[in-house]
């Protein structure tokens, strides 16, 4: 879940408290901080710098994978990554970006707003990967200076909107999921795929994109049940919930 923590620094709190921090900047940016000097204290590219929300690579992407294939009509033997554009949010010290690479996808970007998070993920990449992945500090509520319109297939959020959803005081929670949608919907093209690997505004995202006038069709929801790909994987090995959406 969200409240899965890292170090003794965060076990010590309650969980109602760490809740509030993952709504913050200021959070964000020293736990990156403290992750960098761990990771350089023990002289290893990845060592303690990279950390994964809800689930890595290996457990999301057959998902990914047989949902691309579906809905970009692949055939089995058509190769999945090709040209196909992604966009990871939020991606913080998340490794998966390192794994989608070398997977196969090279047409990556990625954001975060905390900029000790991007020199992270500077770190975890490496700089033979840097050379086709996209960069950005960036704020998800306002990505009209970063990103065009209409420019990616497909957009893997794990957690960022949940993180948004917490930052402020209860009357703003809805409006900043709802403006970060809003920008997802802007930068995603028409028959791409929105992602969202969520724990705590499940039910928020859920109605946002569900919404009368919503521009998105609903593929995947796992609060209905276990989501199942062609080669039997299960969505119970991912320790939150999937919400897949195609923009029409």
């Amino acid at each position: 879940s969200l409240y899965k923590s890292r170090g003794s620094k965060l076990r010590r709190r309650s969980q109602k408290n760490v809740a509030k921090e993952f709504g913050k900047q200021t959070y964000w940016e020293g736990s990156y901080k403290e992750a960098l000097v761990e990771g350089g204290a023990r002289q290893s590219e990845s060592a303690n710098v990279s950390f994964s929300w809800y689930c890595g690579w290996e457990e999301l992407s057959p998902f990914i994978y047989d949902l691309v294939r579906e809905h970009f009509g692949l055939a089995e033997d058509m190769d999945v990554h090709g040209d196909l554009t992604v966009l990871l949010p939020g991606v913080g010290n998340d490794s998966m970006i390192v794994d989608m690479y070398d997977d196969g996808f090279t047409k990556l970007s990625a954001f975060d707003y905390a900029p000790t998070a991007i020199e992270c993920c500077k770190t975890i990449l490496g700089e033979e990967r840097l050379v086709d992945v996209t960069l950005n500090v960036a704020d998800a509520r306002n990505l009209r200076e970063i990103y065009q319109t209409k420019y990616f297939d497909v957009v893997i959020d794990k957690g960022t909107l949940d993180s948004i959803y917490l930052k402020d005081d209860k009357s703003s929670k809805r409006s900043n999921v709802v403006k970060s949608i809003k920008e997802f919907t802007r930068i995603t093209n028409s028959g791409g795929l929105l992602v969202c690997v969520t724990a705590v505004a499940t039910d928020v995202i859920g109605d946002v994109l569900e919404e009368e006038d919503s521009v998105w069709e609903k593929v995947v929801d796992t609060r209905n049940g276990v989501f199942m790909t062609c080669d039997g994987f299960a969505s119970i090995n991912i320790d939150a919930t999937l919400l897949v959406y195609k923009k029409r």
